[in-house]
């Protein structure tokens, strides 16, 4: 950017722990309503039921080939899944009710994501230390 001042992050990636350090807070709060309220919008849109229990994959589109990390790329969808929980797709974000596939990365197209939501059935949980 300007200055020696870090660019902020596109608004076409969610943000990664990467970003979120580098970046002033009230960027990171802004990009994460947008993403987590385009998840809730988009959830509605497709009419996406509530479920029991998910699992989400995502594929993760770069304009160029960048190193990534998986844990990098996960953190992308945190947002994501926090507007799943807001469209009522499921209660919490908790492993009870959201189970994580693998996050992709591909390259050379434009930026963007595609998660898939998987309905699972519910976790059996124990009662006396509250785990699946």
């Amino acid at each position: 950017g300007k200055n020696g001042k870090p660019k902020p992050p596109e608004p076409s990636l969610p943000l990664t722990i990467n970003d979120r350090t580098r970046v002033h807070w009230r960027v990171v709060a802004r990009l994460t309503k947008y993403w987590r309220g385009e998840a809730k919008r988009l959830a509605a849109a497709r009419g996406i039921p509530p479920c029991q229990r998910i699992r989400v994959t995502a594929t993760i589109h770069h304009r160029v080939k960048v190193r990534v990390d998986e844990s990098g790329e996960r953190e992308r969808i945190k947002a994501l899944v926090d507007g799943l929980v807001d469209a009522g797709v499921v209660p919490d974000d908790t492993r009870e009710f959201v189970e994580y596939g693998p996050v992709h990365s591909m390259f050379g197209q434009a930026h963007g994501v595609v998660i898939l939501i998987e309905a699972l059935a519910a976790v059996e949980r124990d009662e006396r230390n509250g785990e699946g």
